[in-house]
């Protein structure tokens, strides 16, 4: 027994046939193909975002497009279902209609189609390709929930409140109104009113109903409206609060139109008062609730009395010469006068007073110009500058450009003046004070019987602090008298033709004092170097030896001993034309004195003495502002200008060109006709070519 046991152990183990491992093998491959198959169609589910096959929503057939293309598709085909479908609402004999084109209901479409993609189905990937089977052998038609839109909710709102009108006892809705300080509510009271909710949703069921299956027309439909016993509705405190709100708005200055805009009161209600208020109102009463107001941080009334209420600066100055002078000085001060700057603007006196034309009303009167005097419109509006740029400096603002006179003017202290001319010479300053500001100017005639012109500088002042202007004087160059030989003038006689002025040089500064009178700060503003001008007198060549000069040259006086006279021949001063009369005042002021301010000086403007000749003409040249402590130039009220022949010359002596023909100088080469000229000041060429060349010493014609 044993050892047929242990024979049978020794014994080989038979294994399975080879049909059965072909069978096992066959069936591993085909196991493995389905595996794979089916991974690749749960990968083909699973790619892009397209619809189950046999899919259908609401009768449209969407079963394999991409999301988008099947969302399009059921848009339009619901868009064509409700295109001409109407809705009847009824209750009783009263009826009204709703048209369900785009307004009655919408499809939720996203959340019809999200179960019909593999994509946003939600099911694991493994599972994808099983849907993708059951779908592929079994068609789906799902349904898309209906709902109203904004705007059929609209409609059905309105033919609520339309079949609520035939009520016998309709609600009373509680309405308000509003005076400008109080709202007034009249409370509602209960009644009966169609049920506007319920009408909605009955509307929407029947809709569902009706589009169950797009393909297919909208038949009519017909809601009964239900009422119900109803109380007012509670108002929208909110959009009440909202009409009758009013922002506060400070006052401002405009800039563009330099005018006040007023401040405006903010207006508020009170939304929970208004509401507490009206939940103890019984119906069909009033209740009243004041408003809430709110004063903006600027006021009108409160500008008004910040803007331009304090005087920053002022400056004054007689106003004298001809009637047209003083008319060319009212009528640029009130180019100006009234002028508003905003902070940091930049007052131009060219922009306001220029051109200076005869159709701006300006006249032709005495100018400075190639170092002589003549007419020219707009004469004397150097004064209106001046003026205001000493009360400029008075105000503490900041100059911006500045020219000096070439000479020292008469009505203002030397160095505190500002040329203006043409559209070459401007006086520029800018409003560093941080507020609005205006600039003021009038014209007055005094008990004096003299004109004033006064220039006032309103603004904003935050600190008590004042500018004191004043001057200090360097040096001085005396002017000499100069005798020109005329042949014109009777013997015995002489003619003046120009009113000295002592050359200068001139510091001014800007002296800062605190309220108590401690001085802050001397700044130097500006260093003036003003010309001297020559008394000038026409003579005639018998009386050179009187006068102590070159019969036939003329020049200073006593350059050549004077042969006594016995008595002297009396000076001929020309009577002026008349002149037009100035604006504010008919006649003319007396003659030129001193300024109001500093020590006296020589008037700037000539007296209107008319010469046999005209005076040289002058081409302008700009000369830079005075505004460092160097030594500048000094440009003149007029800028000089390039000589020309004077009226007179005879043809065959110019005065520039010392041709031949005329005695001393004209028959010489200009080499020596020059060196001749720069000895004198005034060289006559030769009395009957009636030729004057007027030169500085040492300069060259």
């Amino acid at each position: 027994m044993d050892q047929q046991s242990q024979g049978r152990r020794l014994s080989p183990k038979k294994g399975p046939s080879t049909g059965a491992k072909i069978a096992i093998a066959a069936a591993a491959v085909v196991l493995a193909l389905l595996i794979g198959g089916y991974a690749a169609l749960c990968a083909y589910a699973s790619s892009g975002d397209r619809i189950y096959p046999n899919v259908s929503v609401l009768g449209v057939e969407i079963g394999g497009m991409d999301r988008e293309a099947a969302k399009a598709a059921l848009e339009s085909a619901l868009s064509d279902c409700l295109a001409s479908g109407e809705i009847t609402l009824s209750l009783s004999e009263e009826t009204a209609t709703l048209s369900t084109a785009g307004a009655a209901g919408f499809a939720d479409l996203d959340a019809a189609l999200a179960p019909l993609s593999p994509a946003t189905d939600g099911s694991p990937v493994f599972l994808r390709g099983l849907r993708f089977l059951t779908h592929f052998f079994s068609s789906t038609d799902a349904d898309a929930p209906l709902a109203l839109t904004q705007e059929g909710a609209g409609q059905i709102g309105q033919a609520a409140e339309q079949l609520t009108r035939s009520v016998p006892a309709p609600v009373v809705e509680t309405t308000w109104e509003s005076d400008g300080e109080r709202i007034t509510f009249h409370k509602g009271e209960t009644g009966q009113a169609v049920d506007a909710g319920a009408l909605e949703a009955d509307v929407l069921a029947a809709l569902t109903q009706a589009a169950a299956d797009l393909t297919a027309d909208l038949p009519p439909l017909t809601v009964e409206a239900a009422l119900q016993e109803a109380p007012p509705a509670q108002p929208d405190f909110s959009a009440i609060a909202e009409e009758v709100f009013v922002a506060p708005q400070d006052a401002y200055l405009d800039g563009e139109k330099k005018e006040i805009v007023p401040s405006v009161t903010g207006v508020s209600l009170d939304e929970e008062a208004a509401q507490a208020l009206l939940s103890r109102t019984g119906e069909g009463e009033d209740c009243t609730l004041s408003l809430t107001f709110t004063e903006p941080e600027t006021t009108t009334a409160g500008l008004e009395e910040v803007l331009f209420r304090d005087l920053l600066g002022s400056a004054e100055s007689r106003v004298t010469g001809t009637a047209a002078r003083i008319s060319n000085v009212n009528i640029g001060q009130g180019y100006i006068d009234g002028t508003i700057l905003m902070p940091d603007e930049v007052f131009s006196y060219m922009a306001l007073v220029a051109p200076y034309s005869a159709e701006r009303g300006f006249k032709p009167a005495s100018v400075y110009a190639g170092g002589g005097s003549r007419d020219e419109l707009g004469g004397g509006l150097c004064q209106v500058s001046s003026t205001l740029y000493l009360a400029t400096l008075r105000a503490n603002l900041e100059i911006v450009e500045r020219y000096q006179h070439a000479y020292v003017v008469s009505y203002l202290p030397a160095g505190m003046d500002a040329t203006i001319y043409s559209n070459r010479l401007d006086f520029k300053f800018k409003n560093t004070t941080g507020y609005p500001m205006r600039v003021d100017f009038r014209m007055e005639k005094r008990s004096d019987g003299y004109y004033w012109l006064v220039a006032e500088l309103y603004g904003t002042k935050t600190d008590d602090t004042y500018v004191v202007v004043t001057n200090k004087v360097l040096s001085t160059t005396p002017y000499q008298t100069v005798y020109q030989i005329d042949d014109t003038v009777p013997a015995g006689t002489r003619v003046k033709e120009e009113d000295p002025h002592t050359g200068q040089k001139v510091e001014v500064y800007r002296n800062v004092y605190s309220g108590d009178g401690t001085l802050i700060s001397s700044t130097l503003e500006s260093v003036n170097n003003f010309k001297k001008l020559d008394r000038l007198y026409r003579i005639n060549s018998a009386d050179a030896a009187k006068y102590g000069v070159d019969p036939v040259t003329g020049g200073v006086e006593g350059s050549v001993p004077a042969v006594a006279e016995p008595s002297p021949s009396p000076e001929v001063t020309p009577s002026p034309s008349p002149e037009v009369t100035p604006s504010p005042e008919p006649s003319p002021s007396p003659e030129a004195t001193p300024g109001p301010e500093g020590s006296p000086s020589p008037q700037v403007t000539p007296s209107a003495a008319p010469a046999p000749s005209p005076s040289p003409e002058a081409t302008p040249t700009a000369e830079p502002p005075a505004a460092s402590a160097a030594p500048s130039p000094a440009p003149q009220e007029t800028p000089p200008a390039a000589s020309a022949s004077p009226a007179g010359a005879r043809s065959g002596c110019p005065a520039l060109h010392f041709s031949g023909g005329c005695p001393q100088f004209c028959g010489q080469p200009p080499e020596s006709a020059v060196s001749a000229v720069s000895r004198a000041r005034v060289v006559l060429f030769a009395p009957e070519c009636a030729t004057i060349m007027r030169t500085e010493q040492g300069q060259k014609p």
